[in-house]
C-alpha cells in the first residue's frame, strides 16, 4: 500500500467520523439533503414556525409522519384525544392551552447532554387527512 492510498483511507475515516458527530448532534442528515429538515429551537414559537415551513396546513398527515420520523421524532397518532400546549412549563404545569376532542399526531424528540435534557412535543392536528394546526411544547431539564 502507498503513501497515496494510506492518505485516502485516513480522510475517509475521517469524513466518516464527522458524518456520525452531524447525526448525532444534528439529526439525520437526509432531511436536510431533501430540503424537509426540522431544526430544534428552544423557543416553541419558532419552532412551530420552523415545521410549519416544511409541513405547511393542508399537507397530508402522511408526509407528516414521514418528515417528522426522518428527523428523528417519535409519533403516535391520537384519535379524539387531548393535549395541551405549554409556554413555560417550569412556571406553572396547569397553565396550558388545552386542546380537545381532535385527531393529531403525538410527536416526541429530547437531545440528552451531560448535565440536562431538552424535550420536545410536537402535536400535529389534522382532519379529513390534512394538517390543520402544529402546536410546540418545551421543556429544560438539568441541573
Amino acid at each position: 500500500m502507498n503513501i497515496l492510498q494510506k492518505l485516502l483511507i485516513i480522510i475517509l475515516v475521517v469524513l466518516l467520523c464527522i458524518s456520525l458527530i452531524v447525526c448525532y448532534w444534528g439529526g439525520n442528515i437526509f432531511p436536510l439533503l431533501l430540503g424537509e429538515k426540522i431544526w430544534l429551537h428552544k423557543n416553541p414559537d419558532v419552532m412551530e414556525k420552523e415545521i410549519l415551513y416544511t409541513l405547511p396546513v393542508g399537507s397530508s398527515v402522511d408526509k407528516a409522519k414521514v418528515i417528522m420520523k426522518q428527523n428523528g421524532f417519535k409519533c403516535e397518532e391520537v384519535q379524539n384525544g387531548v393535549y395541551y400546549r405549554y409556554r413555560d412549563i417550569r412556571i406553572d404545569y396547569s397553565k396550558g392551552t388545552k386542546h380537545s376532542h381532535v385527531n393529531f399526531l403525538d410527536c416526541k424528540i429530547n437531545r440528552p447532554s451531560l448535565i440536562n435534557t431538552e424535550y420536545w412535543w410536537t402535536q400535529i392536528e389534522y382532519k379529513d387527512e390534512s394538517v390543520t394546526h402544529i402546536s410546540v411544547s418545551y421543556r429544560n431539564v438539568g441541573i
